[in-house]
């Protein structure tokens, strides 16, 4: 249960550090992490 609930706080911080940052910010982001392999 802990980690469920861990989970559910990682979602929420994302969504609200993706609406703190633009969206300028947040597509070079992606775009740099598309060109990592992982």
């Amino acid at each position: 249960m802990y980690l469920d609930e861990l989970a559910s706080y990682v979602f929420v911080l994302r969504i609200v550090l993706g609406i703190c940052t633009t969206h300028e910010t947040s597509f070079t982001y992606d775009n740099r992490k598309g060109d990592v392999a992982y």
